[in-house]
Protein backbone atom coordinates (compact mmCIF):
# COMPACT_ATOMS: atom_id res chain seq x y z
CA UNK A 1 0.00 0.00 0.00
CA UNK A 2 1.31 3.42 -0.93
CA UNK A 3 1.66 6.26 1.50
CA UNK A 4 0.71 9.79 0.48
CA UNK A 5 4.18 11.03 -0.44
CA UNK A 6 4.73 8.00 -2.72
CA UNK A 7 1.39 8.65 -4.44
CA UNK A 8 2.30 12.32 -4.91
CA UNK A 9 5.61 11.33 -6.52
CA UNK A 10 3.80 9.00 -8.91
CA UNK A 11 1.36 11.76 -9.88
CA UNK A 12 4.20 14.24 -10.28
CA UNK A 13 6.09 11.90 -12.59
CA UNK A 14 3.10 10.77 -14.66
CA UNK A 15 0.87 13.84 -14.83
CA UNK A 16 2.99 16.91 -14.21
CA UNK A 17 5.69 15.83 -16.64
CA UNK A 18 3.12 15.16 -19.37
CA UNK A 19 1.39 18.48 -18.71
CA UNK A 20 4.63 20.46 -18.91
CA UNK A 21 5.76 18.61 -22.03
CA UNK A 22 2.47 19.33 -23.81
CA UNK A 23 2.71 23.02 -22.96
CA UNK A 24 6.27 23.25 -24.25
CA UNK A 25 5.55 21.24 -27.42
CA UNK A 26 2.42 23.29 -28.14
CA UNK A 27 4.38 26.55 -27.96
CA UNK A 28 6.98 25.25 -30.41
CA UNK A 29 4.32 23.93 -32.81
CA UNK A 30 2.50 27.25 -32.82
CA UNK A 31 5.75 29.16 -33.43
CA UNK A 32 6.74 26.86 -36.30
CA UNK A 33 3.49 26.55 -38.20
CA UNK A 34 0.80 28.46 -36.37
CA UNK A 35 -2.55 26.94 -35.46
CA UNK A 36 -2.49 24.74 -38.57
CA UNK A 37 -0.02 22.32 -36.95
CA UNK A 38 -2.50 21.61 -34.15
CA UNK A 39 -5.38 20.73 -36.48
CA UNK A 40 -6.35 17.06 -36.80
CA UNK A 41 -6.94 15.69 -40.28
CA UNK A 42 -7.87 12.38 -41.83
CA UNK A 43 -6.74 10.73 -45.02
CA UNK A 44 -10.27 9.37 -45.65
CA UNK A 45 -8.98 5.91 -46.51
CA UNK A 46 -8.00 2.72 -44.76
CA UNK A 47 -4.42 2.40 -43.60
CA UNK A 48 -1.99 0.35 -45.63
CA UNK A 49 -0.10 -2.50 -43.94
CA UNK A 50 3.18 -0.60 -44.18
CA UNK A 51 1.59 2.32 -42.32
CA UNK A 52 0.50 0.27 -39.30
CA UNK A 53 3.23 -2.37 -39.12
CA UNK A 54 5.32 -0.21 -36.79
CA UNK A 55 2.77 -0.47 -34.00
CA UNK A 56 2.54 -4.22 -34.41
CA UNK A 57 6.32 -4.60 -34.37
CA UNK A 58 6.55 -2.44 -31.27
CA UNK A 59 3.96 -4.48 -29.38
CA UNK A 60 5.58 -7.74 -30.44
CA UNK A 61 9.08 -6.62 -29.43
CA UNK A 62 10.87 -6.69 -26.10
CA UNK A 63 10.80 -2.88 -26.10
CA UNK A 64 7.13 -3.00 -25.10
CA UNK A 65 7.60 -5.55 -22.32
CA UNK A 66 6.51 -3.06 -19.64
CA UNK A 67 3.36 -1.99 -21.54
CA UNK A 68 0.26 -3.64 -20.10
CA UNK A 69 -3.45 -2.92 -20.17
CA UNK A 70 -3.27 -0.27 -22.87
CA UNK A 71 -5.14 0.29 -26.09
CA UNK A 72 -2.97 1.48 -28.95
CA UNK A 73 -5.17 2.98 -31.63
CA UNK A 74 -3.49 3.07 -35.02
CA UNK A 75 -6.36 4.72 -36.81
CA UNK A 76 -4.88 7.93 -38.25
CA UNK A 77 -6.91 10.04 -35.81
CA UNK A 78 -10.40 8.64 -36.43
CA UNK A 79 -11.13 8.26 -32.72
CA UNK A 80 -10.39 11.95 -32.15
CA UNK A 81 -13.63 12.90 -33.89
Amino acid sequence: MWVLHEWEEILKANLTGTFLFCQAAGKVMIQQEGERSLTWFRWKRFGKPEEVVGAALYLASDVSIYVTGQSLFVDEGWLSY
